[in-house]
C-alpha cells in the first residue's frame, strides 16, 4: 500500500517464556523487514516496541511475580542482537519503571505509606524518564519497612487472599485459576461468543 514503515509490538517476560522465544521473535522482525524490501524493492524501516510484562490483578496471571531484572535484561540483549540490522529499531521498557508499575499494581494498603514518603522526597512525574527518581521509592520503601519482593518477586498461593480481591469486576476467581493452568499448557480458550466458560460475567451483570 505504499507504506515504508513498520511498527511491532512485543512483550518480554511472560510466565512461560524461555530464550528461544526472543530469537523467533527476532527473526520474525527480520523475516518481516525481508518481505517489505522485496515488495517496495528498497529499504524498508521496521521499529520494535519490547515492553515488560507485568502481571496485573483480575487476570489470569495475578498469581506469579515479575520476571527478575537479570532475566529481562538478558533477553532484551537477545532481541536487540538478532536485530542488529540496518533499518531496525529496537526499544524497551526500562527497568525500574516497570519494577514500580508492578509494585504500585500488585501492592495493597501498606503502600500508602510508601508513595507519601516518596511524594515528599520529591517524587514527581514519574512517567517521565527525566524526572524519575527510583531511589526515592526504594528509600521509602526501607523507611516504611517493606520489602518489594513480597508484591513483585514471589509466587502467590493459589487460596491466599489478595489485595484486590474486594473489588468485584464480575469474572470469577476459580475461573481465572483455570485460565492460568490453560495458559500453563499453552491452551487456547475458544471465543466466548462461540462458548461461554462460565467466567460469572453474564450472572454479574444480567441485572437479576
Amino acid at each position: 500500500s505504499g507504506w515504508n514503515r513498520l511498527k511491532l509490538y512485543f512483550m518480554l517476560g511472560l510466565p512461560t517464556e524461555v530464550d528461544d522465544d526472543v530469537r523467533e521473535m527476532a527473526r520474525l522482525v527480520r523475516d518481516i523487514q525481508a518481505r517489505g524490501k522485496a515488495i517496495r524493492r528498497r529499504m524498508v524501516d521496521v521499529s520494535v516496541s519490547a515492553s515488560t510484562f507485568v502481571p496485573k490483578p483480575h487476570t489470569p496471571f495475578q498469581w506469579v511475580p515479575l520476571v527478575d531484572r537479570a532475566t529481562v535484561e538478558q533477553r532484551q540483549k537477545l532481541l536487540r542482537d538478532g536485530t542488529n540490522t540496518r533499518g531496525l529499531r529496537v526499544s524497551w521498557s526500562d527497568w525500574d519503571t516497570t519494577w514500580l508499575e508492578a509494585l504500585l499494581s500488585r501492592g495493597d494498603r501498606r503502600l500508602g505509606g510508601d508513595i507519601w514518603r516518596a511524594w515528599q522526597a520529591g517524587a514527581r512525574f514519574d512517567a517521565w524518564s527525566e524526572q524519575f527518581r527510583p531511589d526515592l521509592w526504594r528509600q521509602a520503601l526501607a523507611e516504611e519497612g517493606v520489602d518489594p519482593d513480597f508484591y513483585t518477586g514471589r509466587h502467590r498461593q493459589r487460596d491466599e487472599t489478595l489485595p484486590w480481591d474486594h473489588i468485584d469486576v464480575g469474572v470469577s476467581r476459580a475461573y481465572l485459576w483455570r485460565e492460568w493452568e490453560r495458559a500453563l499448557k499453552g491452551e487456547l480458550s475458544p471465543n466466548c461468543r462461540e462458548q461461554c466458560h462460565g467466567c460469572g460475567i453474564q450472572q454479574s451483570f444480567s441485572g437479576e
